[in-house]
């Protein structure tokens, strides 16, 4: 992820080919998710080559994805025709600089926070003459049509965690900036959403923390969402003076704030954590760390339960632990009915993770075997109904070490003939039933002759795409 600011003037090509030089190889195993920066701008108004250079989900901000908003360009009157023709444009225009995937259970986002009247302004804009046209606001505009966006987006999100990057910061770390507008069109969205992470660059010093409302009775437990600026280039500034603090200033706290350091960020997320580590890659004298170059130079850890609730830790502290509610365990049949003498597949959730089950069918008690609860508290198992079952409504129950048990109804009818199975042994040979699954054996000759085929079928396209680079490269 990038945070804007790739290269110094985008119209000059050879710092192009430089960024992807110093990738080298990883952009083609690593998705690369990058945000435009002021100098994205420079020489190149409508970003052609950051166009040209990535390719990104056409899933930007647009008139029918800003919610009410859009209200706001309905009508013939010259303000809502000017709101139209802006809100058109914008949504052309955003198309590769404002985007979201979602990726392993992370919904990233990216935002545009340039604000440039000359890409901003659409050609023949309708005229229109007072306060209350858009051409008065445009700035403001174009971060409120973006916000919008990213409200819905994560008001709507699926993933548990959100994370949002774009260039000039929220709150300004170093000397003489300052983003008002950014501040009081986005913040509120982050807040109200409860996003886990704000990346921002622009500033070339280093700062992380939260909003003040987001602090706890415990020192290093804080909640709501972090914000981070970082710098990963080879240009430094001042930070901004105790007294000019826009983040003091302005209801927030720096955990951290440095200069002279360059860092690149490391964020490792699992199930329930999000561990964040911000490593020194470089040090100007006079850098306000006595760290070396490779250490850790910030880490925090953010803790979320299915349920939502959330804490952010600095190192060395431990968040309050709330159980995760327990899920009752059920069992579920692959039919509602079977007839006496077939099979039917039990499926199982909730368990404890290696438990021993039985499996019982009654009224009159038979048992049809055993079962193991996996990993994730769930089994699964094929069973064959005795023979000689009464044909009528039965019970399959599940039964747990301690006696608990789980039941499904199960209807019963007539077999069609054949012989009789003995009741208690399930149709098996020794008694020994435990396993954790249904007999897979057609299902892994399937998978390894799909799997053969696949490998098949890419070797045919490897060759197929190799032979077509080599026509190209020829012509």
């Amino acid at each position: 992820m990038h945070a804007g600011d790739l290269i110094n003037t985008s119209s000059n090509e050879n710092e192009w080919v430089n960024w992807f030089k110093g990738m080298k190889d990883s952009a083609v195993r690593t998705n690369v998710m990058a945000a435009p920066g002021n100098h994205e701008y420079s020489g190149d108004k409508l970003l052609t080559a950051w166009k040209a250079a990535f390719e990104y989900p056409r899933n930007n901000p647009s008139t029918s994805s800003i919610g009410e908003l859009a209200d706001l360009a309905k009508g013939d009157s010259a303000v809502a025709q000017q709101y139209r023709a802006f809100f058109d444009h914008w949504s052309s225009f955003a198309a590769e600089t404002a985007y979201y995937t979602d990726y392993q259970g992370v919904r990233f986002i990216t935002l545009n926070a340039t604000r440039d009247t000359t890409f901003l302004t659409p050609a023949g804009l309708p005229s229109c003459t007072g306060t209350e046209c858009p051409s008065s606001q445009i700035g403001t505009l174009w971060t409120r049509f973006q916000g919008a966006w990213l409200d819905l987006l994560l008001q709507n999100s699926p993933s548990k965690w959100n994370v949002v990057t774009f260039h000039q910061p929220v709150f300004s770390a170093s000397e003489g900036r300052d983003e008002p507008v950014l501040r009081a069109e986005w913040l509120p969205v982050f807040q109200r959403n409860d996003i886990d992470l704000v990346l921002m660059g622009h500033d070339h010093t280093y700062a992380r923390g939260y909003v003040n409302t987001d602090a706890t009775e415990t020192t290093g437990l804080t909640t709501g969402p972090v914000y981070v600026v970082s710098n990963s280039g080879a240009k430094h500034y001042d930070l901004e003076t105790p007294e000019k603090n826009v983040w003091t200033n302005n209801g927030a706290t720096q955990v951290l704030r440095g200069q002279g350091v360059t860092t690149y960020q490391v964020i490792d997320v699992s199930k329930n954590q999000l561990v964040y580590r911000s490593y020194l890659a470089e040090k100007q004298p006079g850098a306000t760390t006595e760290l070396p170059v490779g250490a850790v130079y910030d880490t925090f850890t953010v803790t979320k339960s299915d349920a939502g609730e959330k804490w952010v830790t600095e190192a060395g502290v431990t968040p309050p632990v709330t159980p995760e509610p327990e899920v009752p365990a059920k069992v579920e049949l692959g039919a509602a009915s079977v007839k006496a003498g077939g099979t039917v597949t039990v499926s199982g959730s909730g368990f404890a993770e290696g438990a021993q089950l039985r499996l019982e069918l009654r009224s009159d008690p038979v048992q049809l075997g055993t079962a193991t609860a996996g990993a994730d508290g769930s089994f699964q198992r094929t069973v064959t109904i005795p023979a000689n079952t009464p044909a009528g409504a039965h019970t399959l129950a599940v039964i747990l070490p301690d006696g608990t048990e789980v039941t499904a109804a199960l209807t019963v009818a007539a077999a069609a003939g054949g012989g009789a199975v003995a009741p208690g042994n399930g149709g098996s040979t020794g008694g020994d039933l435990a396993t954790t699954g249904a007999d897979s054996a057609p299902y892994i000759v399937a998978a390894v002759v799909l799997l053969a085929a696949g490998l098949g079928l890419f070797a045919m396209r490897r060759r197929r795409r190799h032979a077509a680079v080599e026509t190209t490269e020829a012509e």
